[in-house]
């Protein structure tokens, strides 16, 4: 709500990722995919007759997710001691599209 009461718009609310706020939001987007993504490697293993083999994939994938979720976070809240790695923000933010 704030983008639209704000003078500068949606521009200067959604550009702002040091904020607490906006570092929460991140942090919970990164709880609810990976226990969404952990449900879906625990039926695949279950459907697939508990064959490893068929979550090895999707277990890297939810690995890199948490690991370059996490990097997020931390470049985030460190942003003036540190420059933001695009790479890392594209790869997490890529990866939760899978």
């Amino acid at each position: 709500m704030s983008s639209f009461t704000r003078v500068d718009g949606s521009l200067g609310t959604y550009s702002q990722f040091t904020t607490p706020k906006n570092i929460t939001n991140i942090a919970l987007h990164l709880g609810q995919m990976t226990v969404a993504d952990s449900a879906l490697l625990y039926r695949l293993y279950i459907v697939w007759g508990r064959s490893r083999w068929i979550i090895l994939l999707p277990l890297t994938l939810t690995i890199e997710l948490v690991a370059t979720g996490c990097g997020v976070i931390y470049s985030f809240t460190t942003w003036a001691a540190r420059g933001l790695e695009f790479w890392m923000v594209v790869s997490f933010f890529g990866a939760t599209l899978m």
